[in-house]
């Protein structure tokens, strides 16, 4: 018998395709994602991207151009298809960042607060039928967050950082207010309804290294596109760049017989990738061709400046870029790909090596466990004082680096269940569910939340035979409580295969420890009621009034200590289900909905902000 385990520490968004591949891949796929509804690779056959080759072969009669350092081994594979990736990329042209508001890639900008209410992928006219593809402010209100460095071919900003826009107001005469870092910056009038650029200036001083917040507040909303909204928008140039195209454009280019889709850059420019590598032998590798010079940068998390890898003229001809990526395995990188005049960008990957496959047949499994946690930090799932969960994780395959789609609960059940990206926090009747895919290849569904969230009335019991949720009846919804329903349930359907979601939520707030639990974690007397934890948590948000440090460690306390719990039921199922023999063929998922913020960027709770 095989005791199939995974451990994933955040959502990944997926799509349909038969059911138990759905699972897996949910859960081994942590490579950088495309904004998209679906994916094609879920069925065990990735279908090649436009204008990528399936194997990597040097161009006939190409120019290599390789940096010190081995070449990748024959039996190399893409790892990470940055081409195939380009909604990641920042795009800089002429000293200026472009941003695509009507594009998937402005997902990137808007994300960093979850309460933003951007509504994008809408086409909006004028009055002369002059129709972009744009995004827009739904109500009065709407901020984004853009990055800013000092390095070469970035944002430029002398004394003044110059803000561009295009934009639709929906209504004649429209007032807005512009701060940068919350510092007022204009009162801007849109006079026209129709699209117009508009351009407004910001003290180089209201900047920060990282990212700087741009907020705009609308005195007035109309209708767009049968939307309640005050504005929509298309495009921002941040930067000395006046120029309105696009920072590169997706073509055919090369000599003839050699043509392939590139990355084409002119002026000065700038493409910049946010990646980590992996922890194996890895290389980045691309091609490059033009007539302009170029040189390709890589920034790590210890390199104080960019440090230069490689550079030259583009020529006609294609010519090969192979980096070693040795000195920065597990970290994060900046890779800029910089140039200066006519070139393109073509087949940009981190390829490295891969372990032969096992000639060991797959078989399914026949009972799926997806144990989901609201609020579970990594490192305290990591930690002695959660031994049920930190066994699991380190005998296991796990995968910390996945981000939640949202800082909140809602948002990330939705996601996960629906296989949509950026989704609010129900689930439309129209959209397949995983739970429905799973049902309609013979798996028994069952659903059981303690999660206010994770509910009937939000659509997610779509596609369960069985759901229940304990807490919208006011009853006990504890952890080992709905590991108790979950288990009848695993029982009465011996002979079938199953999936189970146990939503759990004891990390949430209000934080109710046991005190057994709690006097681990706190030697004095309690401060407050750990119901209380919830009024103070919106005080400390509103910023009512500031915490002490006696609080601040109370309230790390009933965290760790509510964890604690929980990871002492996942235990407790590990150990019944052996006990039972219904371990085998089991593929257990432990999945963290969102994180919780404890004071280590000056906030807490979840919900309110990045982290």
């Amino acid at each position: 018998m095989i005791l199939w385990r995974i451990v994933v520490d955040g959502w990944l968004m997926t799509t349909k395709y038969s059911a138990w591949v759905w699972v897996m891949a949910c859960c081994v796929i942590g490579c950088a994602l495309v904004s998209c509804d679906w994916r094609d690779d879920l069925d065990g056959t990735r279908r090649t991207p436009e204008g990528i080759s399936n194997t990597h072969q040097p161009l006939p009669n190409s120019n290599p151009l390789v940096a010190t350092g081995p070449s990748v081994e024959p039996d190399s594979a893409r790892i990470v298809d940055l081409f195939a990736a380009r909604p990641m990329l920042d795009g800089y042209r002429n000293g200026g960042l472009v941003i695509d508001v009507g594009s998937p890639a402005f997902v990137k900008y808007i994300d960093g607060g979850i309460r933003n209410d951007w509504k994008r992928g809408v086409s909006v006219e004028d009055s002369k039928g002059v129709r972009l593809a744009a995004s827009l402010v739904r109500g009065l209100a709407a901020e984004l967050y853009f990055p800013f460095d000092q390095d070469e071919g970035g944002i430029s900003a002398g004394e003044a950082l110059t803000i561009r826009f295009r934009a639709r107001s929906a209504i004649p005469k429209q007032l807005v207010s512009v701060f940068l870092n919350e510092k007022k910056i204009s009162d801007l009038s849109m006079s026209s309804a129709d699209w117009q650029s508009y351009s407004i200036s910001a003290p180089a001083q209201h900047l920060v290294s990282g990212d700087n917040r741009l907020r705009f507040y609308f005195r007035s909303a109309g209708d767009l596109a049968g939307i309640r909204s005050a504005a929509a928008f298309s495009q921002f140039v941040i930067g000395a760049s006046i120029s309105e195209e696009p920072a590169y454009s997706k073509k055919m280019t090369g000599p003839s017989g050699h043509r392939q889709l590139a990355l084409t850059t002119s002026g000065e420019s700038r493409l910049s990738y946010f990646v980590k590598v992996p922890d194996t032998l890895a290389h980045l590798r691309l091609q490059v061709s033009g007539k302009g010079r170029y040189s390709v940068r890589i920034r790590g998390e210890s390199d104080r400046e960019s440090f230069e890898k490689i550079s030259g003229k583009a020529s006609e001809m294609w010519r090969e870029v192979d980096i070693p990526l040795r000195d920065y395995r597990d970290q994060i990188v900046r890779i800029d790909l910089n140039a200066n005049g006519a070139v393109a960008w073509s087949q940009i990957q981190i390829q490295g090596r891969v372990s032969p496959r096992s000639e060991r047949k797959w078989q399914a499994p026949t009972r799926i466990i997806l144990w989901s946690v609201s609020s579970l930090r990594h490192e305290a799932a990591q930690s002695a004082r959660a031994a049920g969960y930190s066994k699991f994780i380190g005998s296991n395959f796990s995968i910390p680096g996945i981000q939640a789609s949202a800082p909140s609960a809602g948002g990330s059940h939705a996601s996960a269940m629906s296989g949509r990206f950026r989704v609010r926090g129900s689930i439309p009747e129209a959209w397949p569910t995983l739970a429905e895919q799973l049902q309609s290849n013979g798996y028994a569904t069952a659903l059981i939340s303690g999660n206010g969230f994770v509910t009937d009335t939000t659509g997610h019991s779509q596609g369960f035979s069985y759901y229940d949720n304990p807490m919208k009846r006011q009853h006990h919804h504890g952890a080992s409580t709905l590991w108790r329903s979950a288990k009848r349930y695993l029982l009465q359907h011996q002979k079938q295969r199953v999936f189970v979601h146990i939503a759990t939520v004891e990390a949430h707030v209000p934080y109710r420890p046991s005190e057994e639990s709690l006097a681990r974690e706190w030697a004095g007397a309690p401060l407050f009621s750990a119901a209380r934890t919830l009024s103070l948590a919106a005080q400390l948000l509103q910023a009512k009034r500031p915490a002490s440090t006696r609080e601040m460690s109370y309230i790390r306390a009933l965290y760790y200590a509510c964890v604690a719990d929980s990871s002492n039921a996942f235990g407790d199922m590990l150990a019944e289900l052996e006990e039972l023999h219904l371990e085998g063929r089991t593929a257990i998922i432990l999945a963290g909905d969102h994180g919780e913020e404890l004071w280590e960027r000056d906030t807490y709770g979840h919900g309110e902000s990045l982290y």
